[in-house]
Formats: structure tokens, sequence, C-alpha cells
């Protein structure tokens, strides 16, 4: 398989990558994570009951569903009609709106807390843009609201990233390349997908790109952006954060003024 030099794409790899196609190869991501979160933040007192939740780029609502039950007051953003789509079939229909995150379908200050979960901060190809991102999170925080970032720990990944994987999902056979671009701070992902049931499909391909982040340079761009880091987590087991050892990298962060 070619991997690509500069990870450029003519389209953002983000609005075709959440398709169909995802919700299949990517089943196994079921609620457990989410259930993992619901614990961390009821342990460390962001407990979500009576609270107005934003989850940004919710994605097919695992984590919503599992807030909701917790007692919050839940609504998530997404960019993929697709997830959106299986969202509402999860029976989460009027809670979601189809938006991009850098310019949010909401009032100012009406949410309690935003979630940035399993990755989805990095997306863009300019940290002005990644700010943007932050900024109107911001302004749609009350006073003192609060803003959790999960994403992966660069420092880890370099030490366990897997170069090629290939598995099966019922007919279909998924290869997945593996890269880091160190000029431009971001870890690439080609994925490849052959359905061996139809021999005369061509292969579906994505190539996804995120930018890398260190502690330094999120909590930076938090603060640049009306935020002060209260904490940071390698887990959602509460572990402390540290560069060699853990895989994600959590900011917790309230919103200033």
């Amino acid at each position: 398989m070619m991997t690509p030099s500069d990870g450029s794409f003519t389209t953002p790899w983000y609005r075709t990558a959440f398709g169909r196609s995802y919700l299949t190869v990517y089943r196994k991501r079921d609620e457990d994570d989410a259930r993992r979160l619901g614990r961390f933040l009821s342990d460390i007192g962001w407990a979500c009951r009576g609270l107005s939740v934003l989850d940004i780029g919710c994605g097919p609502g695992r984590h919503m569903r599992v807030l909701g039950d917790a007692g919050g007051d839940v609504f998530g953003i997404d960019l993929s009609p697709e997830l959106l789509a299986e969202a509402g079939r999860r029976g989460l229909g009027g809670r979601m709106a189809r938006a991009d995150m850098r310019a949010l379908p909401f009032r100012d200050g009406v949410f309690d807390l935003a979630l940035s979960l399993f990755t989805t901060f990095g997306y863009f190809e300019t940290d002005e843009e990644h700010a943007s991102v932050l900024a109107e999170t911001r302004r749609v925080l009350k006073s003192r609201g609060r803003l959790l970032i999960d994403t992966l720990n660069p420092g880890r990944l370099r030490l366990t990233l897997a170069p090629e994987t290939r598995r099966e999902v019922g007919s279909l056979t998924v290869f997945e390349t593996r890269w880091i671009d160190e000029a431009r701070n971001r870890i690439l992902k080609r994925v490849e997908i052959v359905d061996r049931a139809k021999p005369e499909t061509p292969p579906e391909c994505w190539t996804e790109s995120v930018r890398l982040w260190t502690s330094d340079a999120l909590r930076g761009l938090a603060a640049r952006t009306g935020f002060e880091v209260v904490r940071v987590a390698g887990g959602f087991d509460g572990r402390a954060f540290s560069a060699e050892e853990s895989e994600r990298l959590i900011l917790l962060c309230e919103a200033r003024g």
C-alpha cells in the first residue's frame, strides 16, 4: 500500500471518513469507555447530574446515552450525517445537531460542561483552527463552566505505534497503516477496506490525520482561549499523566471570567 508523503488531501478527511463503513469497521467501540468516563467524572467531582452537557464530535452517541442516564441534560454535535442518523436510531433524536465544531450552533453561556472525547480535538490543519474550536467552546460555556479534552499522548504513541495491521470484520478485510509526520506533529492512519463478498468493487480508502499535542502545547492553547487548566490526567482510571507511560492525555479545564 502506498503512503502519501505530505499528508495533504483535496477534501478534508473528516468530511468523508465517518460514514457507514466506519460504523461497521469500528463497531467494537462500545459503551464500556463511556461508562469509565462517567465514573471518572463522578470521582473528580464533575458528576453531570442536573448539568447541561455538550458532547463535541458525539458520533453515534455512546457517551451521550451514558451521561444522560447519569442525569445530564446532554446535547451532541457532529459533522457526519451517517453517525448522527445512527445516534437517532439509538433513541437520541432531537438531542443532536449537525455542525462544525469551529462554529457551534448555540447561544453564549448555555452549557455547564463540554466534552471533546476520543481524540476528536486535532482534526484541522492549523493551530488557529484548533484555537477557534476552543474559543467557540468557551463562548457556549457558562462562567466557570468546565471542559474535558481527551486525546492521544504522543510520547507513549511513539513507543507503541503499530505501523501496519490487518483484521477481518465479517466479509470485510481492513488494512490500517499508521505513521507519524514529525515535521507537522501529526499521526496519520490510512484505512483500506476490501469487501471479499464483492471482489468487483474497488476498495474503500481514506487517510486520517490528527494533530499530536504535548501537554505543554495543549495547556498553552487552552490558556490562550480563556481556560484555566485545573488537572492533567493520563486515563479515565484517574492516574496521573506521564509523558512516557500514559496512553491518553486528558486536560480538565475551567472557563475563566
